[in-house]
């Protein structure tokens, strides 16, 4: 993705559209017989992208996978949620909404969301019980933090 600071631009000639960011020529679109031939710099595109690709060794200990419901307000984001959770442990890798279900059974301004969640570590195999530790400090900081209950 192109950041917004750069200025793209294009140059028409005959049947050659000549695009330019920032002055630099990124590359030209060429329509000859019906059809289009576009030619673009990588090198160019490449500097003035503003994405890095930061690559992390995969871990060789096998990853733990845990289901967590919990019961919240309504009004409460998914964004705040899901910060909650990755910041409560540095073992989590991911976590994944994958259900939502409301109901008057938990209450007319709850709702009930369902995570897969997937620990690792880069150093050992975990132990049941480490996850199991996690998945309190998780519990805990939601319910300190958004009023959150564990779905019974």
């Amino acid at each position: 993705m192109l950041p917004r600071s750069n200025f793209l631009d294009y140059k028409k000639e005959g049947k050659t559209i000549q695009i330019k960011i920032n002055n630099e020529i990124l590359g030209d679109f060429v329509i000859d017989k019906n059809k289009g031939n576009f030619e673009l710099d990588l090198v160019i595109l490449t500097k003035h992208s503003r994405e890095s690709k930061i690559y992390k060794k995969i871990s060789s200990y096998p990853p733990v996978m845990r289901d967590l419901a919990i019961v919240l307000d309504k009004s409460i984001a998914y964004e705040k949620i899901a910060g909650v959770i990755k910041k409560s442990s540095a073992l989590i890798q991911s976590s994944e909404l994958f259900d939502v279900f409301t109901s008057e059974k938990i209450g007319q301004d709850k709702k009930s969301l369902a995570y897969h969640l997937i620990f690792q570590s880069d150093q050992k195999t975990l132990k049941s019980e480490e996850v199991d530790t996690e998945i309190k400090l998780i519990l805990a900081n939601l319910e300190k933090e958004l009023g959150a209950q564990l779905r019974r």
